[in-house]
């Protein structure tokens, strides 16, 4: 059995005991706007904590408090990387009692192709930051704890001004990434209606 499986059939079992699921939605609601967030960022974080090369939940570790982290490190990097919300689907994770019950394949592609682009966008945001500078250490933090503003400023020994002035910062390198990005990736798919076009007239003629 591969690594992932078997992570899947342990989570699964977790999620199918009594109250686990509620008391996570209940976590991931506090920081979603509407219910369809809540379902969204809740499925995110779970197909995280199955992920071995993302944020795999370790059987010794308490359960509810794994996913809680990653919950708060999915919301964080969404509300910083201004990241367009992604279409939600009703079902799998997201519903009671249901263990990973899987949504229809193209749903699944697609809402990999999705997570794959957050964690890109959070990466070169990462890079972008200077070393040691207050705004990757802010964001680095808040990517590992959910802190108040004056906790935040007291862990980093700093005023909370400067940790408002770190965000601002945060969000305007975030929103440079996000539109880098957007530019090279309306650039790959003009590049592919092109061939397909090119291919499109090869073959009529």
């Amino acid at each position: 059995m591969a690594e992932g499986d078997g992570l899947r059939e342990l989570v699964t079992a977790e999620l199918k005991k009594d109250g686990v699921m509620r008391e996570l939605k209940k976590r991931a609601g506090l920081r979603a706007r509407t219910d369809w967030d809540m379902k969204d960022l809740l499925a995110e974080a779970l197909s995280r904590v199955i992920d071995p090369d993302d944020m795999p939940w370790d059987p010794s570790k308490e359960f509810v408090g794994h996913v809680t982290f990653a919950i708060r490190h999915s919301w964080y990097r969404r509300t910083h990387l201004k990241s367009e919300e992604a279409e939600v689907f009703d079902g799998g994770v997201a519903q009671e009692n249901t263990g990973l019950d899987q949504p229809p394949v193209d749903q699944q592609v697609e809402r990999a192709r999705l997570l794959d682009v957050h964690r890109t966008l959070g990466d070169r945001l990462i890079d972008r930051l200077p070393a040691s500078s207050r705004p990757r250490q802010l964001f680095e933090l808040l990517s590992r704890e959910d802190l108040t503003p004056s906790e935040t400023a007291t862990r980093l020994d700093c005023t909370v001004a400067e940790v408002h002035a770190a965000e601002k910062q945060v969000k305007y390198y975030g929103t440079l990434v996000k539109d880098e990005w957007e530019v090279a990736e309306e650039r790959r798919m003009s590049a592919l209606r092109e061939r397909a076009r090119q291919s499109k007239k090869e073959g009529a003629s």
